[in-house]
This record gives C-alpha cells, sequence and structure tokens, in this order.
C-alpha cells in the first residue's frame, strides 16, 4: 500500500489516535500504514463481548478441573505422588493452569492502546502484560503436550514392555520432565525474546502471532511492526513437534492396543486349555481388566489431544480469511481450553 497516514488522522480509519507502548524503535511510516490498511479492523467472534465470555468460562473451568485433579492425588489416592503416573498427571495438571488461566484472563491483558480497537471485550493492559499472558499460555500448552507424550510412554512401558514403575521412575521419568519443561522454557523464551506474543483478531487473548497479524513477515518482513522474523523458525519447530507428538501418541497407543489384544488372547487360552486354581484365574483377569482400564485412559487422552490439536490444521486448510466466523471459532474456544 502507497498511503501513507498521519499519525493525528487516524481518526478516519476508527483508529483515533494512539501510540503502541513499547514500539519506539520501529517505523512510524510503517505503524501509519497499518492503521490505515482495512485488514486490521476485521471483526470477528475472537473479538466479540461473546468471544472474551466463552474464552473466560472454559478456561476458568479448565483451571478448577486441573487443581481438582491435583487435589485430588494428593489427598484421596493412597499412594500421593509416590507413583509415576501421579507424578506426570500432576505435571500435565500444573501446566495446564498456566495455559487455562492465561486464556480465562482472555482480553483483559491485551493492550489499551493496541491497534486493534475493535475488541468488545475488557481490556486493561500494555505489551508487557500481553506478552505475560502469551509467554504463559504457550509455555503451559508446550509442558501439557510434552506431558501427555510422557503419559502415552509410560502406558506404553507398562503394558507393552512390561516396565515396573520402579525401572521407570529410576531410567525413564527424569529425562520425561527434563525434556518437557526445557522445551517449553527454550520455545517460550524465544518467542518472548523475538517479541512474538501479540493480541490477534483470530485469537481472544494474546498468543505468538505477528502485529499486525496479517503481515507475512517471513516474506515481507517490512509490514511488521512488532515480532522479529526469528520467531518464524520456532514456530516451525513447534510445528514439527507437534506432529512428533502426534506421531508418537498414535504409534504408543497402537502399541498399547496390540499388548492388551495380546494378553486377551493368552488369557483366554490359559483359561481354556490350562488347569489352574480359581485364585490364580482370578488374578490373571484382574491384570487382564487392568491393562483394558489403561487402554481406555490412553485412547481418552490421545483422542483429546487429536481433537483439540486439529484446529492449526484446520486453519491451514481454511485459511486466515475463513477462521474468524461460523462454527469454527466456537469450537476453537470451547475445545481449547479443555485439553
Amino acid at each position: 500500500m502507497d498511503a501513507v497516514v498521519d499519525f493525528n488522522a487516524c481518526s478516519n480509519t476508527n483508529a483515533n489516535t494512539r501510540s503502541l507502548q513499547g514500539l519506539e524503535d520501529y517505523d512510524p511510516e510503517m505503524y501509519n500504514i497499518t492503521l490505515a490498511d482495512e485488514r486490521t479492523y476485521i471483526e470477528t467472534f475472537y473479538t466479540s463481548q461473546a468471544g472474551a465470555a466463552i474464552a473466560a468460562t472454559t478456561g476458568t473451568i479448565s483451571t478448577i478441573s486441573s487443581l481438582l485433579i491435583i487435589y485430588l492425588i494428593y489427598k484421596k489416592s493412597k499412594m500421593g505422588f509416590k507413583t509415576v503416573y501421579h507424578r506426570i498427571m500432576l505435571g500435565m495438571s500444573c501446566s495446564d493452569v498456566l495455559a487455562s488461566v492465561a486464556i480465562a484472563l482472555a482480553t483483559l491483558p491485551m493492550p489499551k492502546d493496541m491497534i486493534y480497537p475493535q475488541f468488545e471485550g475488557l481490556v486493561l493492559g500494555n505489551t508487557n502484560t500481553c506478552s505475560a499472558q502469551g509467554f504463559f499460555f504457550i509455555f503451559g500448552a508446550l509442558c501439557t503436550t510434552g506431558y501427555l507424550m510422557s503419559l502415552m510412554l509410560y502406558y506404553l512401558l507398562s503394558i507393552h514392555y512390561k516396565k515396573t514403575d520402579k525401572e521407570i521412575a529410576t531410567r525413564i521419568e527424569p529425562l520425561l520432565h527434563a525434556s518437557t519443561i526445557i522445551y517449553g522454557s527454550a520455545v517460550s523464551f524465544s518467542l518472548l525474546a523475538f517479541e512474538a506474543f501479540n493480541p490477534s483478531p483470530l485469537e481472544s487473548w494474546c498468543t505468538a502471532i505477528t502485529l499486525p497479524f496479517w503481515c507475512p513477515g517471513q516474506l515481507d518482513e517490512a509490514c511488521l511492526i512488532r515480532t522479529k522474523r526469528e520467531a518464524y523458525t520456532v514456530r516451525h519447530i513447534m510445528g514439527v513437534h507437534s506432529i512428533l507428538v502426534t506421531l508418537v501418541s498414535v504409534g504408543s497407543l497402537m502399541l498399547i492396543v496390540w499388548g492388551v489384544y495380546s494378553q486377551e488372547r493368552l488369557f483366554k487360552v490359559y483359561t481354556k486349555n490350562t488347569r489352574h486354581s480359581a485364585q490364580s484365574a482370578t488374578t490373571l483377569n484382574r491384570d487382564f481388566q487392568y491393562t483394558r482400564k489403561i487402554l481406555k485412559q490412553a485412547s481418552g487422552y490421545a483422542l483429546a489431544y487429536i481433537t483439540v490439536n486439529a484446529f492449526p490444521v484446520i486453519s491451514l486448510v481454511m485459511g486466515k480469511d475463513n477462521l474468524g466466523n461460523g462454527a469454527y471459532p466456537i469450537c476453537h474456544l470451547i475445545l481449547r481450553p479443555l485439553q
């Protein structure tokens, strides 16, 4: 776009007279051009009062649910946090609390003087609070995903490879916790350093996206008024990680299914062709029922992950122009926090 709009004449584009806090080092001319671009002012379901309300509600429900899981493990379980499974669930729940609280805050941390005046939700923040919201959302979401993969690996080791809890706790568990937290921290701090946490009409909270959201950045860095080009490399890494988690989760689930199926066949053969005591039969049946229970849990976690994380894939197919309204944003706002 060749037109340049004067800073004090932005009212004709519904921008009023705004300055962007923390952007003093960026080109004022590019900022004016952004204010003059009609794409900046698109109204979506995410920018509506209803969008903010749904994000706040589902984020709050998710936070309470994760805190309840932590409480039940600590207070109601006989083993507490002494088992590998419960420690992984603790890590997953704590991570989910961070992401869910960030979502529950909705538009509150967004900068009051941001370039998107179309947000109807209450806006009280600045650039720093927006970056903090985006940081904890991404960190929590990445760690939650990492712990989900850890949980699937735990199920796989327990059922398919017959590893004891002690073996997993000694040799495998420290690596699972360390890799999850290190990866989540590395990505989140990198995005923070590259100024990648910003508001967008395509989300009801601050997240990792360019400013303005319509700027391709990597192809035309000149249109960026915030977000450094290196952030694209980090986002590509996040994409590869999501694919890896999906492959590991699905692959682990397939091996778990095969393990349960094999145990079922052996149990049937044993009970049919072998003389055994009632006590041994009861023990075998109890072990078999336990593995089936784990299979159902693993299937539920895998299905939840695929459902929640299908939205980025759907967005690539639909394109940015079709993401703001209709059923997509409603489903996204409801399901994303409830992972």
